[in-house]
């Protein structure tokens, strides 16, 4: 009590202001500028200034937000002959945002402030006796202008630094903290704080040869992606607390790890997520509440590092983790190029959708197959798609060889069975068929064909028969010599009948043309070459399955030998048709 009454006896009575006072420094504390009044004035304790200014005695265990409307500082302005300005500069600047302050210009989380927990560089002490405001900031554990770690305890007796002391530089137990022994850091555990030195303008910028993706974001970005990795590497859950009750020693070991992590982008933020979801797997449920922390966690941050760690995060969950955690939605749109839907993969490939599901099936082309309640998705690899495309590049589908010759898909097979054409089948069996052929075979088989043509500028439709047309009656008429579209090209070849072709730049088969006496003499021909079997007619269809109106057809153009008997018929059918039995004479034999 006594020693409080000399206290107030050494302020001025008729200004009730400290008789020893100072303009604070422009990087100063608030804290510190207190604890240097203390030691001008020589006394015993910060503590008994706060309460002189009518402060609460457990002022140093907050960080006090200036407020303009807020006349609790009125007594201490007063007490120290400093304006409001000045000591707004000193305290804490509120934001728009609740859980940010405003200090050296920077607007940085509240959370991040540790006055309570004081630290001093013993180099800048030395150099100027002062507390500077920085060191308040979690985020600076080490001095960028004397490459030295922050001191946070005694280097005497080793307990921790605390404001309720009556020098700036000394320890009560009478230890200059300028005489501390630290070791100067190395080059890599500076960079850091060199960085956040350079953001708060402390220090001059300089020009980094670097490709560490942090020295080109803003401070916001820079300051919450060293959080965000420093509190992966402490364990499967991340928590914004990260820097409460840790040491300055500590906290410097997670942010050098942190920002080690950034130096060897992108290998060593693969690396850490390695080790977070190895962690989380190991626990029930582990893996998809990782997933979801990442989410949400890594996408609730300011945009710059936002972007950078959701696009590398992604790239790693597409070509590590599995892909049921996604939809085919997610994976198509987050992938850039490297996945593609089935309806791409049909106009890249240009083939029909069920061959799509038949390569699919096979293992041609590999991708993702999403269960979902009511349907699968499908998400296919562009890698897959485009090798195949690439293979298919000197190739044509059935559809486009036999567009290609001027034929129907199912001749072009014949011709293929028959090894008038080579052609590769992709699929088998009896899930369907994907054949290819390469377009060097199918020129090879339309030159041997035109070459045995005839080239004529025009031709008369009412003596020629085209060659689509003509395929389609030989079948039916040579039906019973077993007659296909290979017997007509292989003819073709061998000179047996010779077409005549219009001259056009690419003909195709379908262009050729045959005479109708050519095609009499070839009919007889083909005919004459088959022992025919007797055809018997049965209640209008033979043995065969062939319609009577097609044998009634061949007999009347005179392709099959026939013999005409009346037969007694009702009056009213006679008139409408005349009724005529068709015996047909096949070797020699008459079959009624």
């Amino acid at each position: 009590m006594n020693e409080f009454r000399l206290i107030k006896c050494s302020i001025d009575q008729e200004s009730r202001s400290l008789l020893i006072r100072s303009q604070p420094k422009s990087d100063e504390s608030f804290f510190g500028f207190l604890l240097r009044l203390t030691e001008l004035n020589a006394y015993p304790s910060a503590g008994l200034i706060l309460r002189e200014a009518h402060l609460d005695s457990t002022f140093f265990q907050y960080n006090h937000i200036w407020d303009e409307h807020n006349t609790k500082y009125d007594r201490l302005i007063q007490l120290t002959r400093i304006t409001r300005n000045e000591l707004k500069e000193l305290l804490y600047t509120p934001t728009t945002k609740r859980s940010e302050v405003i200090t050296l210009g920077r607007s940085v989380p509240y959370t991040l402030i540790g006055a309570p927990r004081p630290k001093v560089c013993p180099a800048c002490l030395e150099q100027s006796p002062y507390c500077r405001k920085q060191w308040e900031l979690a985020l600076f554990t080490s001095c960028a202008i004397h490459n030295r770690m922050l001191l946070q305890e005694c280097h005497v007796c080793l307990r921790p630094i605390r404001w309720y002391r009556e020098r700036v530089c000394y320890c009560p137990c009478g230890a200059d903290w300028r005489q501390a022994p630290s070791a100067s850091l190395s080059e890599s555990e500076t960079v850091l704080g060199q960085l956040l030195h350079e953001e708060f303008g402390l220090i001059p910028r300089s020009v980094k040869n670097t490709n560490n993706p942090l020295c080109g974001l803003d401070f916001n970005s820079l300051i919450s992606g060293l959080f965000v990795v420093a509190s992966l590497d402490g364990g499967p859950r991340p928590s914004k607390q990260v820097f409460f009750n840790k040491t300055n020693s500590e906290i410097h070991r997670r942010l050098s790890g942190a920002f080690a992590v950034f130096e060897k982008w992108p290998n060593s933020f693969h690396n850490l997520v390695d080790r977070h979801f190895s962690r989380a797997t190991q626990q029930a449920n582990g893996l998809r509440d990782a997933l979801s922390l990442f989410k949400y966690r890594l996408y609730s941050l300011p945009t710059g590092i936002k972007n950078l760690l959701r696009q590398e995060f992604e790239k790693y969950f597409l070509d590590h983790w599995d892909r049921k955690y996604r939809t085919a939605q997610w994976l198509r749109t987050k992938s850039t190029g490297k996945y593609v839907t089935k309806m791409a993969a049909q106009q890249i490939l240009k083939v029909d959708l069920p061959v799509i599901d038949q390569l699919i099936s096979s293992g041609i082309l590999k991708g993702v197959i999403r269960a979902a309640p009511k349907k699968r998705n499908f998400i296919l690899e562009a890698e897959s798609v485009e090798r195949l495309r690439q293979e298919w590049g000197q190739s044509l589908s059935l559809p486009h060889a036999s567009k290609y010759l001027g034929i129907r898909q199912l001749q072009t097979l014949m011709l293929v069975r028959h090894s008038l054409l080579i052609g590769t089948n992709i699929l088998s069996g009896d899930s369907g068929r994907l054949w290819r052929f390469d377009t060097t075979h199918l020129d090879k088989l339309l030159s041997n064909v035109l070459a045995r043509a005839k080239r004529v500028r025009s031709v008369s439709l009412d003596s020629m028969r085209r060659f689509g047309s003509l395929v389609d009656a030989l079948c039916i008429w040579l039906v019973t010599a077993s007659w296909g579209i290979h017997t007509l090209i292989d003819d073709i070849l061998r000179g047996v009948i010779i077409p005549k072709c219009l001259c056009l730049k690419k003909p195709v088969l379908n262009d050729l043309y045959f005479s109708r006496d050519d095609i009499k003499r070839y009919i007889r021909t083909k005919l004459a070459e088959h022992s025919i079997e007797p055809i018997r007619l049965a209640e209008g269809t033979t043995e065969r399955l062939f319609k009577s109106s097609i044998l009634y057809f061949l007999a009347q153009k005179g392709f099959v030998k026939t013999e005409r008997r009346r037969r007694p018929m009702p009056c009213d059918y006679r008139k409408s048709n005349p009724g005529i039995q068709i015996t047909l004479r096949r070797g020699g034999q008459i079959v009624a």
